[in-house]
């Protein structure tokens, strides 16, 4: 068949503006000088701008960013290992700084701390270091009596910088201590080794520690000079301690960032396998989002520090960067500069919203999934990890939303949020052995607790009602708040009968029902759509898909294979496909199926014999998939020129293409259709694209089965105009 008959009959659309997830990896403009030390400077510095600065070196992949509060976030893998961490410290710490006190807790000292010590003491820098107990029980005021006694001891006065070398537990123990020593506080500077410390303590925040009286009742607001991610550290995590960190990614972007979510979403496995490059766009995006959400006008007095430049090169960071600068054409800068800009402005759009001001999205970023993730957590810690248990929080305060209407088209967007918690191994649902009733109890404990310290500390409490309320914060969708108030007071009612539904049996008593009803699309159907549009030509747009894990997986595959797909709107309700008329393109990185998508494995491994370039692909899963047989597809492929490969186990994934880049030979074919009907579904979609036309010949032996769904294939051809001749 020619390789015109396969067209789509659908209008152009136009190319859509850059997302923030494509410019998430611009680089931006050269950074400035060197002001460790120099309060003036510094202040110059902050006044001068207001906005959101991003900075990157392309010869280290040094990521600078620096918010009007002072808060500098150095992005660069290795740096502890090549020894330019301890320099970076002293010159954020600034040149009043004589002592250093590195912090850290046991499991982390073990892997890490000997060598950060030994470069601050290479660099003749007086270095001292303090071990805590793991876990969240060393955040409590005792821990912090216990560091500023031994500090004390030490001589350490306000000469000192407090180097925070861990997680979550200890950024927050140190950050409370710097910010209360001496009275005024000593200098800080972060060090974190989770994914969920990357991301929650790189910005200016406030610390809180649970007392008997209550959650956060003591605690401090802090700038830390600056916080050193080194991504390479997270290789140490655990992959669950990972699946932990992105739950707060995925919280932004759920708030107030959809591309970050689509960035997430659409490589979970890549992330879980530490992509470095991946992990370093997702923690860049996330922080870059939180610090634009920052409200310079919002009424503290913090201190005014410049951009820690040359983070990582030693003491030659600024010259080489200006150097650097100078040698690069203008375009080139203004081209970085206005990617730069773009994800910016993604943040700032968001951000400037009809709902107001800064202050609402930051306060729903604190709210979402909180009110019931605080409360599971305090039920189910060490069980259940601080992210684990917020998915959960996500997860139900979404529903929430939905059954309250805050949430537009609920079913879609929950269920999108629930898959890619999934892709995650993250639970979703309340572990079955947690009464609902018990957890409503916990969360009305804590909401008193909370109006009781208010009360104790002279902080205007509004009017007790009969029955108790809570803030939630509310989304319309992923990426957008409701407007004009996002923060909305929920009864006690509405939530303990989401959290009994998420595990009560619903009986539907028989009865007739007068009405029209949406059916959901079929899964069967939408796979083949979605891989005749992204091999036609033109661009098409698709009504009534089904949104399960297998539609999800081929809709990635096909971005990964160069096909441009997009969602209209954020309802999610009509996916535009703009055809590659059949040149699909090497993909970058290895095509991952996950656990269900066997359709979409099948149909892919004939049509990634399209891409004209020379390479090699991998198809893989989970091992579930590795289970799906595949053998007589791949042994008829290999009859017209296709170099197929089994790279562990024989006829099965995962699967190694090989392409000479001539693209698909064709030709004859003999198929044995008694395994599956959609191997011959996968080889007559692909086949119009072939160089020479396809004759598939079936066993006749062979009891074909499934025929109806090959009738299914051969009917969604005729509608992008494909004929298939039957013979025999």
């Amino acid at each position: 068949m020619p390789r015109s008959q396969a067209r789509s009959q659908a209008p152009s659309q136009p190319a859509p503006s850059p997302t923030a997830a494509a410019a998430a990896d611009a680089s931006g403009g050269g950074a400035g000088a060197d002001g460790a030390g120099d309060t003036k400077g510094r202040r110059k510095s902050s006044s001068s701008s207001s906005s959101l600065q991003t900075r990157r070196r392309k010869k280290s992949g040094t990521e600078v960013m620096a918010s009007a509060s002072g808060c500098s976030v150095v992005l660069q893998a290795g740096m502890l290992a090549n020894g330019t961490l301890a320099p970076a410290i002293v010159r954020a710490a600034g040149s009043a700084c004589k002592r250093f006190v590195v912090i850290s807790d046991r499991n982390v000292a073990e892997l890490h701390l000997a060598a950060l010590t030994r470069s601050l003491a290479a660099i003749h820098c007086e270095a001292h270091s303090k071990v805590l107990p793991p876990g969240d029980l060393s955040k409590c005021r005792r821990t912090k009596e216990e560091i500023e006694d031994w500090m004390a001891g030490l001589g350490c006065g306000r000469d000192t910088c407090v180097v925070a070398l861990g997680g979550g537990v200890v950024q927050d123990i140190c950050a409370f201590v710097a910010a209360t020593y001496m009275m005024t506080g000593v200098a800080l500077v972060g060090v974190p080794t989770s994914l969920v410390a990357m991301i929650e303590c790189s910005t200016p925040r406030d610390i809180g520690l649970d007392t008997p009286g209550g959650k956060n009742l003591v605690g401090a607001h802090v700038v830390p000079r600056a916080v050193f991610a080194d991504l390479e550290l997270l290789r140490t995590l655990s992959p669950r301690h990972l699946r932990n960190g992105v739950v707060s990614a995925l919280r932004s972007a759920i708030v107030y960032d959809r591309a970050l979510f689509d960035l997430i979403d659409e490589n979970a496995h890549s992330l879980q396998q530490f992509d470095m490059k991946l992990l370093s766009r997702v923690v860049h995006q996330t922080i870059q989002g939180r610090l634009a959400l920052l409200d310079p006008g919002r009424g503290r007095e913090d201190s005014a520090r410049a951009s820690v430049v040359g983070a990582a090169s030693g003491g030659e960071g600024a010259q080489q960067q200006q150097q650097q600068q100078q040698a690069e054409p203008p375009n080139a800068n203004a081209k970085a500069n206005a990617n730069a800009n773009a994800v910016n402005n993604t943040a700032k759009s968001t951000v400037n919203n009809p709902t107001g001001s800064r202050a609402k999205l930051r306060e729903v970023l604190w709210r979402l999934g909180s009110t019931v993730g605080g409360a599971l957590q305090d039920l189910m810690s060490p069980m259940l990890l601080e992210g684990e248990c917020l998915a959960i929080g996500l997860m139900t305060e979404m529903e929430l939303a939905g059954d309250l209407g805050y949430l537009k088209d609920a079913a879609v967007t929950v269920g999108r949020v629930r898959r890619c918690l999934k892709k995650f191994a993250l639970a979703t649902d309340i572990p079955a052995d947690l009464e609902s009733r018990d957890l409503v109890a916990t969360i009305r404990a804590m909401h008193e607790q909370q109006q009781e310290a208010k009360k104790d500390a002279a902080v205007p409490v509004p009017p007790a009602s009969k029955a108790a309320t809570y803030k939630i914060g509310m989304v319309s969708a992923i990426g957008t708040v409701v407007e004009p108030d996002p923060v909305v007071a929920v009864g006690e009612a509405a939530l303990a009968r989401i959290l009994a539904s998420s595990q009560d049996a619903v009986a539907v008593a028989p009865t007739r029902i007068h009405g029209t009803i949406s059916v959901p699309g079929s899964k069967s159907i939408s796979i083949r759509v979605l891989l005749l549009a992204a091999l036609g030509t033109g661009s098409c747009r698709v009504r009534g898909l089904l949104l399960s894990e297998a539609t999800e997986t081929m809709v990635i595959a096909l971005r990964k294979l160069g096909v441009r797909v997009e969602w209209e709107g954020p309802d999610m309700r009509t996916l535009i496909v703009h055809g590659s008329g059949g040149r699909l393109a090497l993909p970058d990185s290895e095509l991952y199926m996950g656990s269900s998508a066997s359709t979409p494995t099948r149909f892919l491994t004939t049509a990634v014999n399209l891409v004209e370039a020379k390479g090699r692909v991998v198809i893989t899963g989970t091992p579930r998939m590795h289970e799906q047989p595949i053998t007589d597809l791949v042994d008829a492929l290999g009859q017209s020129g296709c170099r197929i490969s089994y790279i562990h186990n024989q006829g099965s994934l995962p699967l190694r293409v090989d392409l000479d880049g001539s693209g698909w030979a064709g030709g004859p074919m003999h198929l044995a259709a008694n395994v599956s009907s959609q191997f011959v579904s996968s080889v007559i979609m692909s086949a119009p694209y072939a160089k020479a036309p396809i004759t598939l010949s079936l066993e006749e032996k062979a009891q074909v089965v499934s025929r109806q769904y090959i009738d299914i294939t051969l009917r969604v051809m005729e509608l992008f105009g494909v004929r298939v001749r039957r013979v025999g």
